[in-house]
């Protein structure tokens, strides 16, 4: 009778060994300090004011034809090339008085 008690506990424990060597342990939590401040609207206009705005840069591929130079010393071959329409630049722009 005590084998079969004996062997019992020992099942009972290798049990609860085994539970709690593949449990994981829980993460803890992290501490974030949560700071509110308040913010300006960046998107409030002035009446009146200008803003400036940035105009992208307009651009072309373009096939270029095989020809001499235009001191006819070498031979280019036909080729493409990127040429540029319009440069980049900034943009003012004004908006009305809402009055």
């Amino acid at each position: 009778m005590k084998k079969g008690v004996f062997m019992k506990s020992l099942v009972f424990l290798l049990i609860i060994i085994s539970i709690v060597a593949c449990s994981k342990p829980q993460p803890q939590p992290t501490l974030r300090e949560v700071i509110n401040a308040e913010t300006a609207d960046l998107e409030e206009r002035i009446p009146g004011t200008v803003d400036y705005t940035w105009e992208e840069p307009m651009q072309d591929t373009i096939l270029v034809p095989a020809q001499l130079d235009p001191t006819g010393t070498y031979y280019r071959p036909a080729h493409k090339t990127v040429v540029e329409i319009n440069e980049g630049r900034v943009q003012p722009v004004q908006y009305p008085d809402e009055e």
